[in-house]
């Protein structure tokens, strides 16, 4: 998790040290969320499908910069479809009721 954890801090550094000031854009083939949770002390990786996010920033403005970023909720895959299921229910993600995980930072 840690290293994934840099690798998106450095990403989104790149993203923001790339002059011209222009808005950013996630392409969606060369990424990937991925994560490592514990199930009874044993660890299972998994991923989600389906992300966007955005950012902006201009180096003449810092001021103005933001980034946005959802995942659907729903496209979690680990491997096992009885998990997912699972996982899906209102105990874990409830994604009938919470379709996108959403993060949104502005100055």
């Amino acid at each position: 998790m840690k290293t994934y954890l840099a690798i998106s801090v450095l990403a989104l550094g790149a993203a923001f040290a790339a002059p011209p000031a222009c808005a950013q854009q996630l392409v969606p083939a060369g990424s990937e969320i991925a994560f490592t949770s514990k199930q009874m002390g044993v660890p299972v990786d998994g991923k989600f499908r389906k992300f966007e996010a955005k950012v902006a920033f201009d180096p003449k403005k810092p001021e103005a910069a933001s980034i946005g970023f959802s995942v659907d909720t729903a496209s979690v895959s680990l491997g096992v479809a009885e998990t997912e299921a699972e996982i899906a229910k209102p105990d874990w993600f409830d994604t009938k009721k919470f379709p996108q995980a959403v993060f949104r930072a502005r100055p």
